[in-house]
């Protein structure tokens, strides 16, 4: 996959069929989208194509809380190639950006310097300076160009509308369980792993302490039945994100105790994918309480695991 992140860096590409969004998250709705467009330019001899922001336009806004990743960009470029994805386009949002207007935006950027023969696109869709430009509006634009115009209908699961902000709020809340329906996948966070106070190791519950870059979004705090990949071994852990108020109670932070493994993974990268919320996190009178807890814990989080991990 060629990934552009700049404007001045496309040339010498060919025609496109590209899916058109911020696409956080990468859900199910997403992803029909991109396998439409993947699968059009397959069927017309073109390149398939994906048109983004590095950054979230929403974080443009003065005066709004930013907008936190639900994916981080290393992770939306495995998924987008794994899906045939073949060009990115992903500038930085900028001001320029900003204003330009919704005709100069699809006639200009994606229609000659992007050289889009087909758009796939959500039907909530907006942009252009002020997002003034829409679907429809599109849709005139491209029946002027000589391109074609496809937008993707809601999709549900269940009563519920498949959105990054339905997404977003599953994870503020804690109900990891729902992004498996959402996403078709686990949410998961990435980090290296730093030495903490080891307070772990005197209860007989070692844990790797990371932090993942501040602009991802982090669930609610809670201890969670999870899976820690390292080195593409999936180990099922326990994860509690939050205070470790029994502890320190200072610093919001996420430790993983991967279970039955032995080792020190101070400075690896692992990622840890949330399957089940188990509880809230409490703060305990003694360690010996906690301790008992963690145990009541690890068989809680038993029922979660796949069976390939428990069967390794």
């Amino acid at each position: 996959m060629r990934v552009f992140r700049s404007i001045e860096e496309i040339r010498d590409i060919e025609p496109t069929s590209i899916a058109l969004g911020y696409f956080d998250g990468l859900h199910k709705g997403h992803m029909v989208l991109i396998d439409r467009a993947v699968a059009d330019a397959a069927a017309q001899g073109r390149k398939s194509a994906v048109f983004t922001f590095f950054n979230s336009p929403k974080n443009m806004i003065p005066g709004k809380a930013p907008v936190k990743r639900i994916i981080s960009w290393e992770e939306k470029l495995d998924l987008l190639e794994r899906a045939g994805v073949e060009y990115l386009f992903a500038p930085d949002f900028t001001e320029d950006f900003k204003h330009m207007s919704a005709d100069e935006f699809a006639r200009k950027l994606l229609g000659e310097t992007c050289r889009m023969k087909a758009a796939f696109c959500g039907f909530n869709y907006h942009f252009g300076h002020k997002a003034q430009g829409t679907p429809a509006m599109l849709k005139e634009i491209a029946k002027e160009e000589g391109m074609e115009v496809y937008v993707q209908d809601a999709l549900y699961v269940g009563d519920e509308l498949v959105s990054s902000t339905l997404v977003r709020k599953a994870i503020t809340e804690g109900r990891v369980d729902l992004c498996r329906e959402y996403m078709d996948r686990n949410f998961g966070l990435s980090g290296t792993v730093a030495p903490g106070k080891q307070l772990g190791r005197t209860i007989g519950f070692p844990t790797c302490n990371f932090m993942p870059a501040e602009e991802m979004i982090l669930p609610a705090d809670g201890v969670y039945a999870t899976l820690c990949i390292w080195k593409n071994h999936a180990y099922p852990a326990i994860t509690n994100v939050g205070l470790r108020p029994t502890v320190s109670g200072v610093g919001r932070s996420i430790e993983t105790n991967l279970l039955g493994f032995e080792g020190d993974l101070y400075g690896e990268t692992i990622r840890v994918e949330f399957l089940n919320r188990i509880r809230p996190e409490v703060k305990f009178d003694s360690l010996e309480a906690l301790q008992e807890q963690i145990q009541k814990d690890i068989r809680t989080a038993m029922q979660f695991y796949p069976r390939l991990v428990l069967e390794r």
